[in-house]
Protein backbone atom coordinates (compact mmCIF):
# COMPACT_ATOMS: atom_id res chain seq x y z
CA UNK A 1 0.00 0.00 0.00
CA UNK A 2 0.79 3.64 -1.08
CA UNK A 3 -0.69 6.89 0.57
CA UNK A 4 -0.77 9.25 -1.59
CA UNK A 5 -3.13 11.85 0.53
CA UNK A 6 -5.20 11.48 3.68
CA UNK A 7 -7.28 14.09 4.58
CA UNK A 8 -10.35 14.70 6.37
CA UNK A 9 -12.55 14.89 3.14
CA UNK A 10 -10.56 12.32 1.05
CA UNK A 11 -8.08 9.45 1.05
CA UNK A 12 -6.09 8.07 -1.92
CA UNK A 13 -4.21 4.80 -1.55
CA UNK A 14 -2.10 2.83 -4.50
CA UNK A 15 -3.43 -0.46 -3.52
CA UNK A 16 -2.13 -4.25 -5.15
CA UNK A 17 -4.30 -7.26 -5.80
CA UNK A 18 -4.72 -8.43 -2.41
CA UNK A 19 -5.29 -5.24 -0.88
CA UNK A 20 -8.53 -3.99 -2.91
CA UNK A 21 -10.64 -6.91 -0.60
CA UNK A 22 -9.93 -4.93 2.45
CA UNK A 23 -9.77 -1.31 1.01
CA UNK A 24 -12.63 -0.08 3.46
CA UNK A 25 -10.76 -1.44 6.57
CA UNK A 26 -7.77 0.30 5.40
CA UNK A 27 -8.73 3.68 4.71
CA UNK A 28 -10.59 3.30 8.13
CA UNK A 29 -6.92 2.34 9.53
CA UNK A 30 -4.94 5.14 8.04
CA UNK A 31 -7.53 7.39 8.90
CA UNK A 32 -6.86 6.28 12.78
CA UNK A 33 -3.04 6.36 11.99
CA UNK A 34 -3.07 10.18 11.05
CA UNK A 35 -5.25 10.83 14.49
CA UNK A 36 -8.45 11.35 11.95
CA UNK A 37 -11.78 10.07 13.06
CA UNK A 38 -12.82 6.79 11.01
CA UNK A 39 -16.29 7.61 8.59
CA UNK A 40 -18.98 5.34 9.60
CA UNK A 41 -19.55 4.82 5.85
CA UNK A 42 -17.98 6.53 2.97
CA UNK A 43 -17.76 5.77 -1.11
CA UNK A 44 -14.87 4.20 -2.78
CA UNK A 45 -13.79 4.72 -6.69
CA UNK A 46 -11.26 1.99 -7.27
CA UNK A 47 -8.88 2.33 -10.68
CA UNK A 48 -7.07 0.62 -12.06
CA UNK A 49 -3.55 1.26 -13.03
CA UNK A 50 -0.25 -0.27 -14.63
CA UNK A 51 0.67 -2.86 -11.64
CA UNK A 52 -1.75 -1.99 -9.09
CA UNK A 53 -5.02 0.07 -8.19
CA UNK A 54 -5.59 3.71 -7.24
CA UNK A 55 -8.51 3.80 -4.64
CA UNK A 56 -10.06 7.11 -3.50
CA UNK A 57 -12.52 7.31 -0.87
CA UNK A 58 -14.29 10.03 1.27
CA UNK A 59 -17.20 10.21 3.30
CA UNK A 60 -20.67 9.69 2.36
CA UNK A 61 -22.61 12.58 2.49
CA UNK A 62 -25.44 12.68 4.90
CA UNK A 63 -29.01 12.12 3.47
CA UNK A 64 -31.33 15.26 2.09
CA UNK A 65 -34.18 13.36 1.67
CA UNK A 66 -36.55 10.80 2.65
CA UNK A 67 -35.85 7.55 0.39
CA UNK A 68 -39.34 6.64 0.79
CA UNK A 69 -41.95 9.41 2.01
CA UNK A 70 -43.22 7.36 5.03
CA UNK A 71 -39.18 6.95 5.61
CA UNK A 72 -37.54 9.35 8.36
CA UNK A 73 -34.85 11.74 7.71
CA UNK A 74 -31.89 10.33 10.39
CA UNK A 75 -29.15 12.48 9.16
CA UNK A 76 -30.17 15.63 7.64
CA UNK A 77 -28.23 19.16 7.60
Amino acid sequence: MVTYYIGPEAVALGLDEEECGRASGLVRQRLALEGLEPWESMESELFSLSGGYLLISRPCPPRRERLRHSAPRLRRL
